[in-house]
């Protein structure tokens, strides 16, 4: 977030939005790269505290992204919990003079992030759960249908990567201008199908979610928009672990989907040809990694550096998936060999 925006948010301002939720009076700043976020305490329970700025979204964005994940928890997907205030209240306008910020409330997910190369991730018992939940939050957006006092949450290309490209993109690295266009228009030229489109979480990557004894509860639904079910699965497959950089890479890609398409299949069918696409979005989750290493600001980017290393490093080398036959992969579920 523009330094100049964070600056606005005051500290009577974050104190009396902890008070709309009767929070203690202690809180920790965890992130302000595109949203404030805080760690607070209610009832010696912790909380998410999250300000956005109506220059990203407005308050009908967040009740709108609110309204979608109370949906999917009352059918069964472990989100985080959004949470009312006093008032009974599930977002505060903060009003600073020329604009505002939006204050929502999150219950503070149990467990912690794990590794894309650890035991746990590539346990076949938590890659099946991870594929069950994926594919029953898309068989669920078939039937979504937004309250008639609820704004619709947008369309990704509202969000054109290609402008937001050449706003911050140097021009040394001017060719990620030209190839972001390219999948981008590969990708909008899809049929967009009930079967293969519709409002997703957009962001599913092991940085949103974390894993305690068994379960998973997924949180950061601020990018929730309609787009192509294969985005989450792109962004469900842990593209950057060291794995997939091994001599028996295709292992591990087989590993992988054996039990995350034994778990997402029991939730949602898509049809096999559709995974064919599936490189141009792991292609395009690598464009848009290097965008961001270009949008963010100075301050921010060292807790990131390791990341952005590597999303530099991919563009620049490629990636052993971009030119994987996931099609013919998923033709032969559930690999008995």
């Amino acid at each position: 977030m523009d330094k100049l925006i964070t600056k606005k948010l005051k500290k009577s301002h974050i104190e009396k939005t902890v008070d709309y939720w009767g929070g203690g009076k202690e809180y920790e700043l965890l992130d302000d790269v595109q949203n404030i976020i805080y760690k607070f305490r209610i009832k010696d329970e912790y909380h998410i505290l999250r300000f956005s700025h109506s220059s990203e979204r407005t308050n009908d964005d967040i009740l709108s992204e609110i309204h979608w994940i109370n949906y999917l928890r009352e059918n069964r997907i472990p989100a985080a919990k959004p949470i009312k205030t006093l008032d009974g209240s599930f977002i505060k306008i903060i009003d600073i003079g020329d604009s505002y910020f939006v204050a929502s409330v999150f219950e503070y997910a149990k467990g912690d992030f794990i590794s894309i190369d650890g035991e746990i991730y590539w346990n076949p018992k938590f890659l099946e759960k991870w594929g069950s939940i994926v594919g029953r939050l898309h068989s669920l957006t078939k039937n979504y249908v937004p309250d008639s006092k609820i704004k619709k949450r947008h369309d990704w290309q509202k969000e054109n990567p290609v402008e937001g490209a050449k706003k911050c993109v140097p021009k040394q690295y001017s060719k990620v201008v030209d190839e972001i266009d390219y999948i981008y228009q590969q990708i909008i030229g899809l049929p967009k199908t009930k079967n293969t489109y519709g409002l997703i979480h957009n962001d599913l990557n092991p940085t949103n979610f974390f894993y305690s004894d068994g379960e998973v509860t997924i949180f950061d639904f601020d990018d929730c928009c309609y787009n192509y079910f294969l985005h989450d699965i792109a962004g469900a497959i842990p593209f950057y672990s060291r794995k997939f950089y091994e001599n028996n890479w295709q292992k591990y890609i087989k590993t992988f989907f054996k039990s995350f398409l034994k778990g997402y299949f029991t939730e949602n069918t898509m049809d096999n040809a559709e995974f064919a696409s599936l490189p141009l979005f792991l292609k395009y989750a690598n464009f848009s990694g290097v965008i961001f290493s270009f949008e963010i600001d100075e301050k921010n980017r060292m807790q990131y550096d390791d990341y952005f290393k590597i999303v530099l490093y991919t563009f620049e080398n490629g990636h052993n998936l971009f030119n994987f036959d996931f099609k013919t992969l998923v033709e032969n579920f559930p690999f008995d060999k």
